[in-house]
């Protein structure tokens, strides 16, 4: 633990941008340099107290400031279309305002292949932040990206602040030829021991107050590791309130077995023929018994596995993060073909008809030949594809971080219509009959005409929808980044129920026995009743579930988290 002398961390972010790295980060620091000394999401400012001055005070108290900058960042605009950068009480720009006047270390981390602004694309008070080290945080190797950057972090806020320590401002940069898999192993063990940064803060004069009033624009929030957030801020990525009179016991009777991986587990688990399929970001697809837990097989890759496997006559498929799309033996794991993409792979393949198909991050859809591993076509959208493709009939639909959703033929790959909403899509469509639904980065699930793209209807939230809508007699079930299980009306999108979690639902839902079933990033898997949203039961994991999927098979519900572990529990009502 921390000693009351150590200096504090500021996360800025923008949520749309970088809010689904910036809470893990966050998580990351809060284990090394304690929960009081990380600062991140402050979502409101109490009546009555100056969005500034509390913006100083929040800055005063840190000596590192990490700017998170997505791919967005520097162009993203407000309600009226004024880029957000231009406004002097934009929240980013107040922050980095006051931590480059005050001379604290400002550490630029771009995300996800982002880079560093244009000195000319910044308004002037943000220009020096050009001249700052950058460091990366790419989803896909977010473990040992995160690891390196809390090892620099301790070592530079450990040093006495007469030592010969980097230029103020500046960082090593973290290039890709960093020990990726030695920096992790070092986390697991930096991050556990205790930090004796006891070092004398720098004597800084502090904007004040009034006593009592509690500093909050996006609240102090600060992560605890462990069950669930602690403070109740609002609504957000990784952040988000206690749970609202949803206190059901937890249900730690229902776990049949867990089977550890070496690192997160993102994938969502495939079922078939009493086997278990999933990957992980350990760089290993496994092949694990379903009744037992016991491991089958692996089958070892050259980067994480965080798509979900495809099982289709025999084989397994599998998109990896080192730009291949994977057939191997279901039976054994033994590699069929590998087809070559250009980028990483975090889209779930659909095997139709003896064709893959499935999105790339190097902006490409690809339909695959299941039995060969040649391509059939590609076709080109205007940014990642994280979203998994559906087929329906001879349609395939599939959402794209160029803020469209795309309904393209089956066949030849050739758009037949687009829809295009205000923010990213990483949703995966469900489509019946003449319908389909999908969610945005805008807040929104939408309805559109499966045939033509016409909208039909909105539901909007209080975050971002990545969850992918869950349809159950004509009632749709989806999740969302503000913490809430919501099921509406699939015909007319007026909402049932709600069920509030304690952080951000990225995981889509499951249904069987009248409940439904979901995972939340505050750790839990949680079964509410179908019709009413009571809660039923909740299961406690180690970390965070959260891009995992629940699957339900034989009586079981198997979902993956971020603690390494994918579990199997016995899904039904007073089984245990």
């Amino acid at each position: 633990m921390a000693g009351p002398g150590t200096r504090g961390i500021f996360v800025s972010y923008r949520r749309e941008d970088a809010g689904h790295v910036a809470g893990r980060l966050a998580d990351r620091l809060a284990q090394r340099f304690d929960t009081s000394n990380v600062f991140i999401d402050v979502d409101s400012i109490e009546p009555g107290i100056d969005f500034a001055v509390a913006i100083q005070v929040a800055i005063a108290r840190c000596d590192v400031l990490l700017a998170l900058i997505g791919r967005e960042w520097a162009t993203m605009v407000d309600e009226s279309g004024r880029r957000r950068l231009d406004d002097p009480d934009d929240y980013v720009v107040l922050e980095l305002r006051a931590a480059l006047e005050r001379n604290i270390r400002v550490i630029p981390v771009l995300v996800d292949g982002a880079e560093v602004p244009s000195q000319n694309s910044l308004p002037p008070p943000l220009r020096p932040l050009v001249r700052r080290n950058a460091v990366r945080l790419d989803y896909e190797t977010f473990r040992s990206d995160a690891a390196w950057l809390v090892q620099r972090l301790g070592e530079l806020l450990s040093a006495p602040e007469s030592s010969a320590a980097p230029a103020q401002g500046t960082l090593p940069e973290h290039t890709e030829s960093v020990d990726r898999t030695s920096s992790a192993e070092h986390a697991a063990g930096a991050e556990a021991e205790p930090s004796n940064l006891s070092v004398r803060r720098a004597n800084v004069e502090k904007p004040r107050l009034p006593q009592g009033s509690g500093i909050r624009r996006r609240t102090f929030l600060r992560w605890t590791f462990g069950a669930a957030a602690v403070a109740a801020g609002g609504a957000g990525v990784w952040g988000a309130s206690r749970l609202a009179g949803n206190e059901a016991p937890t249900a730690p009777s229902r776990l049949a077995w867990a089977f550890k991986t070496s690192d997160e587990v993102y994938s969502s688990p495939r079922v078939i023929d009493g086997v278990v399929y999933v990957g992980s970001t350990d760089q290993h697809l496994y092949a694990i018994d379903a009744a037992t837990g016991k491991e089958r097989w692996r089958c070892s890759t050259d980067g994480s596995v965080t798509s979900t496997p495809a099982i289709a006559d025999g084989a397994v498929y599998v998109g990896c993060n080192d730009d291949h799309v994977y057939s191997v033996d279901a039976a054994t794991g033994a590699a069929r073909w590998k087809f070559l993409t250009g980028a990483a792979i975090h889209s779930s393949p659909a095997v139709v008809q003896g064709w893959v198909y499935i999105g790339c991050r190097d902006h490409h859809v690809y339909a695959i030949d299941a039995r060969t591993g040649q391509e059939r076509w590609r076709f080109k959208g205007g940014d990642w594809f994280n979203s998994s493709p559906k087929v329906a009939g001879n349609i395939l639909y599939i959402g794209c971080r160029d803020r469209n959703i795309y309904a393209l033929d089956a066949t030849t790959g050739e758009k037949r219509w687009s829809y295009t909403t205000e923010s990213t899509v990483d949703s995966s469509a469900t489509i019946s009959g003449s319908t389909m639904w999908i969610g945005a980065d805008d807040h929104n699930v939408y309805a559109l005409n499966a045939a033509t793209g016409q909208w039909i209807w909105a539901f909007t939230a209080g975050a971002g929808v990545v969850s992918t809508p869950l349809l159950v007699r004509r009632v749709l079930y989806v999740g969302s980044d503000d913490g809430n299980l919501y099921a509406l009306d699939a015909d007319t999108g007026r909402m049932r129920w709600r069920l509030k979690t304690g952080n951000g639902i990225r995981s889509s839902p499951a249904s069987a026995g009248g409940l439904v079933y979901v995972g939340s990033r505050d750790f839990h898997l949680y079964a509410a009743d179908a019709a009413t949203g009571e809660l039923r039961w909740r299961f406690a994991a180690q970390g965070p579930i959260d891009d995992s999927s629940p699957t339900l098979a034989g009586g079981r519900i198997y979902v993956g988290s971020l603690d390494n572990r994918v579990y199997a529990l016995y899904a039904d009502v007073g089984t245990g």
